[in-house]
């Protein structure tokens, strides 16, 4: 198990390092998206396998390590917050340092008060196989005399069996996480995990049929001063707000996202200037006659920054997401509530 959480974290590996590489998570510089859906997928599979414990830990130094997530529920005592330290034993340094799975002996455990042993995974970049950090899974002796039962029964059928059982059992569970790391926790949108993968297959559209293909970035205007003033729920409920009026607003064939923070990104198949300016427009309209209510005696206005982008032969994913992205800063810089296009010559125009 803890083997298999690790191969599925390594599928979006940058996800997960850009995380463990924080060193400060109190200024929230980190994705707080991908940490609650991670989250959300832990706590999911300890409910599901049984196990003691589950987490993964980030190594700080030779002798400490500080865990990165938890499937403890946050207002549990048990649950360890990101960055939170502690001084590294044995099998876990070694896992960490050999690279290769291992597993303690079954002992009674001070801290937790449970009699357990503890399986642990190093969690690996496929691209340089960096160590970036480790799995850990703890199981109770009622539990590991559960599971040898099992096994004792399950070997008069045939071990083969078993195996195949497991595997099944195992794919269903992660088969169903990564579709729910598709979706946006917070705002229902599709996650960018999801738009990068569309964006990639829709580049490739292009490219085979040439047909047309843009995108839009969308800044939410003075989001910070909008947390500073009224908290964090506020700013939770006006990203929902935003992310429902950019359902209403596009078009069916196109594809929403929240990209980040308080950034969306819409990806527009088949559609050149116009039909990207067309919904662009409408996105403005529509937040014009808007407002939101931080509290009960407030209400406040809400606008977006755009850029848009227009994919041409030979551009890469990133540098066309670039564009975007650079046309909705000048958006920003013009004065916000703006829509600003990153035309083929390198200039950018705002409409």
């Amino acid at each position: 198990m803890a083997s298999s959480i690790a191969t599925f974290i390594e599928t979006d590996i940058d996800s997960y390092r850009d995380l463990a590489e924080v060193d400060d998570y109190s200024i929230e510089n980190y994705d707080e998206a991908y940490y609650s859906e991670m989250l959300s997928m832990f706590q999911q599979l300890k409910s599901d396998s049984g196990a003691t414990y589950l987490y993964t830990m980030k190594r700080i130094s030779s002798e400490e390590f500080a865990y990165v997530l938890d499937a403890e529920m946050p207002d549990s005592e048990f649950f360890s917050p990101l960055g939170t330290s502690e001084v590294a034993w044995d099998e876990l340094k070694n896992v960490y340092d050999s690279g290769i799975a291992g597993f303690s002996e079954m002992e009674y455990d001070e801290v937790w008060k449970v009699t357990m042993m503890t399986a642990l995974a190093p969690i690996v970049d496929p691209e340089d196989g960096e160590i970036i950090g480790v799995v850990g899974v703890d199981i109770n002796d009622d539990q590991v005399k559960s599971l040898i039962q099992q096994l004792q029964t399950t070997l008069t059928i045939g071990m083969s069996l078993f195996v195949i059982a497991l595997s099944i059992v195992v794919y269903n569970l992660f088969e169903s996480r990564v579709e729910a790391l598709e979706v946006d926790y917070l705002t229902g949108l599709f996650s960018k995990r999801y738009f990068d993968k569309r964006l990639r297959l829709s580049i490739i559209d292009a490219k085979m049929k040439s047909i047309p293909l843009s995108m839009m970035m969308l800044d939410v205007d003075s989001f910070k001063t909008i947390n500073d003033q009224f908290g964090h729920p506020a700013g939770d409920k006006v990203l929902k707000e935003i992310a429902d009026l950019l359902k209403r607003s596009i078009r069916r064939s196109d594809v929403c996202a929240r990209y980040g923070g308080d950034e969306f990104a819409v990806l527009l198949p088949e559609s050149g200037w116009e039909e990207a300016r067309m919904v662009a427009r409408r996105i403005i309209a529509n937040l014009e006659h808007f407002e939101s209510r931080p509290n009960e005696t407030t209400t406040i206005g809400l606008s977006v920054s755009i850029g848009i982008s227009l994919w041409k032969g030979g551009v890469s994913k990133e540098e066309f997401e670039s564009r975007a992205d650079k046309a909705m800063y000048h958006s920003k810089e013009q004065g916000k509530n703006r829509i600003s296009e990153y035309l083929e010559n390198g200039s950018i125009q705002t409409l």
